[in-house]
């Protein structure tokens, strides 16, 4: 936190930034019912259902069950349930950096990981991502980066805020 917004990191379930809060308001989407709660990675095989916790997270891309150039997941036992390392990497006056890094991941053949950067006085948010080819062979896949936010109405929650803006610079 840098007073003006809280991430709140879980490095425990694929390195998600589970929210993002500024002045009380959260902007991310959980999962009520794996809120707070951290499901093994074993439950989350290729195959079981997807344990969604929310929040923004990074994957490989494309999707897809077809080819073995496509990510099968979720659910991933590694890139999207495993446990991710944390590391501050910068904490000084004027930023905090944390870096989460993924277990080697042998069916893709990479590991993932990203940086999450945030600023004194601001409610900038910066996030770096890597992938590394840990396999014996080129391998080629997309960082997907996947952030699910809360676009309910505040007075409404059963329907959607028609006034809900975006904003991504080009």
């Amino acid at each position: 936190s840098n007073g003006i917004i809280t991430l709140h990191v879980v490095p425990e379930i694929g390195g998600r930034v589970i929210q993002l809060e500024m002045d009380g308001h959260n902007f991310f989407s959980i999962h009520p019912k794996l809120q707070g709660k951290v499901v093994p990675p074993s439950e989350s095989e290729f195959g079981m259902s997807w344990k969604n916790y929310g929040g923004d997270k990074i994957w490989t891309a494309p999707q897809g069950w077809q080819r073995d150039d496509q990510w099968s997941g979720p659910p991933d036992p590694v890139l999207d349930a495993g446990a991710y390392t944390a590391e501050i990497v910068t904490n000084n006056s004027d930023q905090v950096a944390l870096r989460l890094t993924s277990a080697p991941d042998q069916k893709s053949g990479v590991q993932l990981g990203r940086t999450v950067t945030i600023y004194r006085g601001s409610s900038r948010v910066q996030i770096d991502s890597f992938m590394r080819n840990i396999s014996k062979h080129p391998v080629r896949w997309g960082i997907w980066e996947v952030t699910q936010h809360d676009a309910t109405d505040a007075n409404n929650p059963q329907e959607f805020n028609k006034n809900l803006w975006a904003y991504a610079p080009v």
